[in-house]
């Protein structure tokens, strides 16, 4: 029975959330011993929080392998059901690790997080800007070339998504709110001020959260190498795993500095959900239009 559960994408896709929940359980029943108001364990708290988010995204992904991918795909034409669950995981999530623990646990306000309106329209301008023009002219991933030619659109582009209500909807609430949302208020919005109130210069600070903000993406590097292993050889695994770590670790310092430099997350929170974005729809746009068609 726990085999077949653990195969179960309806069932695995709901550990994040599970994790979140465990977690939060445990930071309200230790506050007392462990004071979030002292800072020294307010950033062990912090690393509790990591500790439990990294299990619950291990957990479907060690389960799945190769095929949990799937977990975010949007639910186009599964019904209802699986529309709400896989909704109500994103939300979930965003909710738990991104709010309700950093604010109603831990006792920062999302002004202590960092959201202020400090020049936010000219931030989302930008991003949204940015957005159309990559989404224009980004080609497609995820299907073989021959594929592609076979089903006769191999000139799709990510900006055909803006047409695809249901997959642009998701896009943008995994960019934004699963992604962006969560990961910036959590990372940038407490983790990172935990490191500075234990004394680490900025410089220091950054470079820990982004440290941490990768092993957080290992669990999803492992699941997605699994399956190349054999083809990629040893130099090419060595590669396969270098470089989205390096890229990861850039993106973390990157959101870091913005959230220093502009005393606000929301230069970062518009940054990342753009980047996002565009990068989910790149690499489902022709999965998409072969739904649609097939649909």
């Amino acid at each position: 029975m726990v085999t077949d559960w653990l195969h179960n994408p309806r069932a695995l896709m709901l550990m994040p959330l599970v994790a979140a929940t465990l977690c939060a359980f445990v930071l309200a029943a230790t506050r007392r011993r462990m004071p979030p108001e002292q800072p020294r364990w307010r950033l062990v708290r912090a690393l509790i929080v990591v500790a439990f988010w990294i299990a619950g995204l291990a957990v479907p992904y060690a389960a799945l392998g190769r095929w949990s991918g799937m977990l975010l795909m949007p639910p186009m034409g599964l019904g209802a059901g699986v529309w709400l669950s896989l909704a109500a995981n994103v939300l979930g999530i965003a909710l738990f690790f991104g709010w309700l623990i950093p604010w109603g646990i831990e006792g920062r306000s999302l002004r202590d997080i960092g959201w202020k309106r400090h020049h936010a329209i000219r931030y989302f301008l930008i991003a949204g800007i940015i957005t159309l023009i990559v989404a224009s002219f980004s080609p497609m991933r995820g299907l073989p070339e021959d594929f592609k030619e076979t089903l006769g659109i191999q000139d799709v582009h990510a900006g055909t998504i803006i047409g695809m209500p249901i997959p642009l909807m998701w896009v943008l609430l995994l960019g934004f709110v699963y992604s962006g949302w969560t990961e910036e208020n959590f990372f940038r919005g407490h983790l990172l001020p935990a490191f500075r109130e234990v004394g680490l210069s900025g410089r220091r600070a950054n470079m820990a959260q982004a440290g941490i903000f990768v092993l957080m993406h290992v669990p999803g590097l492992i699941a997605s190498l699994s399956a190349g292993k054999a083809a990629l050889g040893p130099g090419g695994m060595l590669t396969a795993v270098a470089f989205p770590l390096v890229v990861w670790w850039l993106y973390g310092l990157l959101f870091g500095w913005l959230r220093m430099r502009f005393d606000s997350i929301v230069p970062g929170f518009a940054v990342h959900g753009t980047w996002n974005a565009v990068y989910f729809a790149r690499a489902w746009i022709g999965v998409f239009v072969v739904m649609q068609g097939l649909s």
